[in-house]
């Protein structure tokens, strides 16, 4: 779930295909700090993504989200200040940091009505005792709506973000297994063409050791490659190795695939094994492997498939912004004036609350 929502320091501005709507719904709502604060309606449509529309509640959550990151990050912030060489402002930088956060919401909600994907009851469950650890933090049920007020959104768009979490997982399960898995062909067509295999492997470490050390552990690596390859029983030999070692006894394997953090030479002894088939020992990067090939997991190759499909998707969303709202954000406006009217409503409270501000 780290990727799920980019951290802002890291963020990459992804190049999407972005235009103008001729309209759009530019809302009729006017209770809640966001409109106080920016005289845009919550419930107008600020942006479509991929067709699927973003609300200026939502847009203002994150942007407020992000710019008090940013400010407790980095301190008193001049928005207009350029912080790139390609003359990006804060107030650009963050404004795309929350584009890019909406195109993943958008992105992960439309793979869900695809797959007629929801939350389960368990979620829902973990939802609401979330929402009793807030009420019973901060004092009881008034306690807890008063600082969702002073976030500036309305408690069912709070729930919804919330939920997202689960959602994503939902959609990765539907993926790796559900409504939404790709065919069986598919997935070993992206393992082939990202050099995916699965292997169960010994792992025997050489870091630091003098060259007879390390020939020491070259043969005790050949020895249990040797013992592996005569064995009626690998499954049960392996366990009993891997127990001499430390190891972890994974029943499917370690998905394998070709990428700066693998060493090629594993790899390589892998993909020149038939299944069930035992390597000698390989000499690895501070390390000695031995292997033994195994059938191709295709939940692992889902779950990466997953990933790759959602960064695709995300990298070539067709944003579309309703210009009629989204040109009236103001980021160091909008922020100023949030600030100052969070502090009023927090003033307004009975002093016995406990809104000294928004978590």
């Amino acid at each position: 779930m780290k990727r799920f929502v980019a951290g802002l320091i890291a963020a990459i501005l992804l190049v999407s295909c972005v235009a103008f709507l001729d309209g759009g719904n530019s809302g009729m709502r006017t209770d809640g700090l966001y409109y106080k604060a920016s005289k845009i309606h919550p419930d107008a449509t600020i942006m479509t993504v991929d067709g699927e529309k973003i609300s200026a509640e939502e847009y203002l959550y994150w942007l407020a989200y992000d710019c008090e990151y940013l400010t407790n990050m980095a301190g008193q912030i001049d928005w207009n200040e350029v912080v790139t060489g390609d003359d990006i402002t804060y107030a650009d930088f963050v404004k795309d940091e929350v584009t890019d956060t909406m195109k993943t919401y958008a992105v992960l909600r439309k793979m869900a009505k695809e797959g007629n994907v929801t939350i389960t009851d368990e979620d829902t469950a973990a939802l609401d005792a979330q929402r009793q650890q807030y009420i019973d933090y901060y004092g009881g049920e008034e306690g807890y709506l008063q600082q969702v007020q002073l976030l500036g959104i309305s408690e069912e768009t709070f729930d919804t973000i919330n939920s997202m979490y689960y959602l994503y997982a939902r959609v990765e399960e539907a993926f790796e297994s559900g409504a939404l898995r790709p065919s069986d062909e598919a997935l070993q067509s992206y393992a082939a063409d990202k050099g995916m295999a699965t292997a169960r492997l010994l792992t025997i470490p050489t870091a630091d050791l003098d060259d007879k050390e390390i020939e020491q552990r070259r043969e005790l690596a050949q020895s249990y490659a040797d013992k592996l390859k005569a064995a009626d029983n690998k499954d049960e030999l392996y366990a009993k190795f891997a127990a001499e070692l430390g190891l972890e006894v994974s029943e499917k394997g370690d998905m394998l695939m070709r990428s700066d953090s693998f060493d090629e030479a594993l790899l390589d002894a892998v993909d020149a094994l038939d299944e069930g088939g035992v390597s000698d020992a390989i000499q690895g990067r501070n390390c000695f492997y031995v292997a033994i090939r195994m059938p191709l997991d295709l939940v692992g190759v889902a779950e990466s498939m997953f990933v790759q499909r959602m960064d695709d998707a995300i990298a070539n969303a067709e944003v579309k912004y309703n210009k009629s709202v989204y040109n009236k954000v103001d980021v160091g406006q909008f922020f100023t004036d949030l600030l100052q009217a969070r502090q009023e409503l927090a003033d307004s409270f009975p002093a016995t609350s406990d809104t000294n501000g928004a978590d």
